[in-house]
């Protein structure tokens, strides 16, 4: 490597290492394991479930254990597993958030691969359009990525698939959709990893495969789904101006439960879906709303916030439909955001109260600003910190020194703003974790149910409970008619 490219070498299993490896002409090597890995049972369920699936002839397995409960580990143990009772080579793609592909590769390391595995490839949802692009010509234009997505076709076939937080995939419409259900007709075995799979049975669409097959209809496409729906699902119709929509209730809730993860008639799962509570021992999640009561210059300055947020919507009704909802959008992130200021003081102040009572603290913020005032109290008090935003998000060795610094004490409180891809919990095993207590404060509750959901199994996850803080503004304010809190 040149002087001047050093630094620039491709990461393993990136893209581009495997391009520069065909060009050099060589082989995918053997990747060895680095530690000893030891599944608990509930994982090892997981993989028998999972081979099971395959060995029966379902197309793809949907792995939706709850957040924290070792998705990770279960589902690439099985995939070794079906590599190797193949007696064939495998070239596999994992696909997941761009905060999520160091911990995948760090996954693989510790794991290890076999004689069978010929290629792995970690890519991020936004750039999965390479694998469609094909070699530039000469006075050809190049294809925007929509055009990829409408017309192109994958330049490298895989044989797994497997999507991390493949709720991603929920809008059919959207670009990582369709590429992604582009892959399923070469891929001998896809996964699906989230605990959110989705929120209604129209947002289920990316798993057709295993749906149709469950239901021993024809293979389903995007284009069909809504009718399949229609025909399987409860509560499923086209609303007055032609969409689809869901109106099922807690009765129709339990059936698509049914459809999705009971066992078919011969008694195979095509999908897993575990709670902490259904493990032995393994506490529940628990979520405390720590109200805040506002001093009169804060309410101030939050009637003046809400004067600017009104404002800035003055009008809108002249403006084109897209434009409206620019204007609407960037109204309220910057209300939310000066809301998240004016509770700095009162989260800082549960934090130390937490640390007076001997936990670890890990405050989840939405917004840079807020983090850099937290950031600055917290010096002025003379407590370490450590931090990991979407800044350092991509740099995977800069997101785990910090995140090694709180797991192993020398950090008491980390602020962070990634929404998955980060553990946070007590005793981590194989890296040293101290066996301090955590406690983690939402400091800003996202508006989607999904990311909330995400955000609380950062520190309580594995088995080890974390007591979690919600701060909310307690009053509602007059003249606005809304909370501090949007959510109210």
């Amino acid at each position: 490597m040149p002087l001047e490219l050093e630094g620039f070498e491709p990461k393993q299993f990136s893209w581009e290492e495997k391009i520069q490896r065909e060009l050099k002409g060589g082989a995918f090597p053997l990747v060895p394991a680095q530690k000893s890995i030891m599944l608990k049972l509930h994982q090892l369920a997981g993989v028998e479930e999972i081979f099971r699936a395959y060995k029966k002839g379902y197309p793809g397995f949907l792995l939706a254990d709850d957040v924290g409960l070792g998705k990770t580990f279960a589902a690439w143990a099985g995939i070794l597993k079906i590599v190797e009772s193949s007696n064939q080579t495998w070239k596999i793609l994992i696909v997941c958030p761009l905060g999520v592909v160091a911990n995948w590769r760090s996954s693989i390391q510790w794991m290890g691969t076999n004689r069978w595995v010929d290629e792995v490839v970690i890519l991020n949802y936004e750039r999965l359009g390479k694998i469609f692009e094909a070699k530039p010509c000469k006075g050809v234009k190049k294809l925007s990525k929509r055009d990829l997505a409408r017309r192109g076709t994958a330049s490298e076939e895989f044989d797994i698939v497997l999507f991390d937080e493949s709720h991603a995939l929920k809008n059919l419409t959207s670009l990582r959709a369709k590429f992604s259900v582009k892959l399923y007709g070469s891929a001998k075995m896809i996964f699906w990893l989230s605990a959110t799979a989705g929120q209604t049975p129209l947002e289920l669409g990316y798993l057709a495969p295993i749906l149709a097959k469950k239901t021993g209809d024809r293979a389903l496409t995007t284009k069909d789904f809504e009718q399949w729906c229609v025909d399987n699902l409860p509560g499923v119709s086209r609303g007055e101006f032609g969409a689809w929509a869901w109106a099922g209730g807690t009765e129709e809730e339990e059936k698509v439960h049914q459809l999705l993860f009971d066992p078919d008639t011969n008694g195979v799962k095509p999908a897993l879906r575990r709670r902490a509570s259904d493990l032995a021992g393994w506490p529940e999640v628990n979520r405390i709303v720590h109200w805040v009561e506002l001093d009169y210059e804060t309410q101030r300055l939050y009637k003046l916030a809400w004067k600017e947020f009104k404002k800035a919507l003055e009008g809108v009704g002249t403006l084109s439909k897209q434009r409206a909802a620019l204007v609407k959008s960037e109204a309220v992130i910057r209300l939310r955001q000066k809301s998240s200021l004016l509770k700095v003081a009162d989260s800082i102040e549960l934090c130390l109260e937490l640390l007076d009572n001997g936990r670890r603290v890990a405050i989840s913020c939405e917004f840079l600003a807020t983090m850099d005032a937290m950031e600055e109290v917290l010096r002025k008090k003379g407590i370490s910190y450590a931090r990991v935003d979407g800044r350092c998000a991509n740099g995977s060795q800069l997101k785990e020194a910090e995140r090694l610094r709180y797991q192993r004490g020398d950090a008491p409180v980390i602020l962070f703003n990634v929404v998955e891809g980060i553990s946070l919990h007590e005793g981590e095993a194989n890296n040293g974790g101290n066996n301090v207590p955590r406690s983690q404060i939402d400091h800003d509750l996202r508006w989607s149910a999904i990311q909330t959901h995400q955000i609380d199994g950062r520190s309580h996850r594995n088995g080890k409970f974390a007591q979690v803080y919600w701060v909310v503004a307690k009053d509602e304010f007059p003249g606005s008619g809304k909370s501090l809190h949007p959510r109210r």
